[in-house]
């Protein structure tokens, strides 16, 4: 649905901006959500986006222990649309936040 869409995008663009910030953590799950919301509505990046897109990932993965990276890339697999939203939001207007 065109809805979902209208999130995913930006909540991978907001992992990179967590990524930039130094939020590593809540990069990793923002961007993982994104990936797990993509898969479920069968789409993918186009293009540069999805070239960003697996920078961003490469780089939070370097950030982070294989542990830390393991399990921020879980939970954020796990988000519904609705959690990740909000999640997003939380990252955006509040910085380092926990699932």
């Amino acid at each position: 649905p065109p809805g979902r869409l209208s999130f995913i995008v930006p909540a991978a663009g907001l992992g990179g901006v967590a990524l930039d910030i130094g939020l590593s953590a809540n990069a990793a799950r923002l961007l993982s959500a994104a990936e797990a919301l993509f898969t479920a509505s069968n789409r993918r990046l186009d293009g540069l986006w999805q070239l960003e897109f697996d920078r961003d990932v490469t780089a939070a993965r370097a950030a982070l222990s294989p542990e830390e990276f393991s399990r921020a890339w879980g939970e954020g697999q796990k988000l519904t649309l609705e959690q990740a939203v909000a999640y997003a939001w939380e990252v955006q207007n509040f910085g380092e936040v926990s699932v």
